[in-house]
C-alpha cells in the first residue's frame, strides 16, 4: 500500500498556548486538538515575524518577512511574485487545500476570497 504525506497546518487567531489541554491546562477540554498534538508535532517554542494577524500569516505562508513580501501590514496583498508554502509544495507534486480566512489577497477582514495558487 502506498502512503502519502500529510501535513495540515492548524493556526488560530488569538489564542494562548495555555488555553489548550495539550499544553498542559486540564480545565480546557480540547480532546480533538489534544489527539492531533499527541500524534504529531507540538511546538514549545514559537516565534512570530510580527505582532499583527495578515502580516504573522505572510511570514509563516512564504518563509520570509512581512516587510520583504508585501504584507506588512493587514488588508495588504502578497507581492505579485511571492511564492507561498502551497504553491512551492504544489510544484513538488503534493496536493494542497486551504479553508479559512486568507488576509493575504489585500482585502478588508472577511477577504476577497482569492487564495494564491497551489
Amino acid at each position: 500500500m502506498k502512503t502519502h504525506k500529510q501535513i495540515i497546518l492548524m493556526m488560530t487567531d488569538t489564542q494562548r498556548r495555555d488555553m489548550l489541554g495539550c499544553y498542559g491546562n486540564k480545565d480546557m477540554l480540547t480532546p480533538n486538538i489534544d489527539r492531533l498534538a499527541g500524534e504529531s508535532m507540538l511546538f514549545n517554542k514559537a516565534y512570530t515575524t510580527q505582532p499583527v494577524c495578515g502580516p504573522a500569516r505572510s511570514g509563516l505562508f512564504t518563509g520570509t518577512y512581512p516587510h520583504t513580501n508585501g504584507s506588512w501590514g493587514n488588508s495588504m496583498p502578497l507581492g505579485a511574485n511571492v511564492k507561498t508554502i502551497g504553491q512551492r509544495f504544489s510544484d513538488n507534486g503534493l496536493h494542497t487545500g486551504y479553508i479559512g480566512k486568507y488576509h493575504l489577497d489585500g482585502g478588508d477582514y472577511f477577504g476577497l476570497g482569492k487564495c494564491a495558487e497551489g
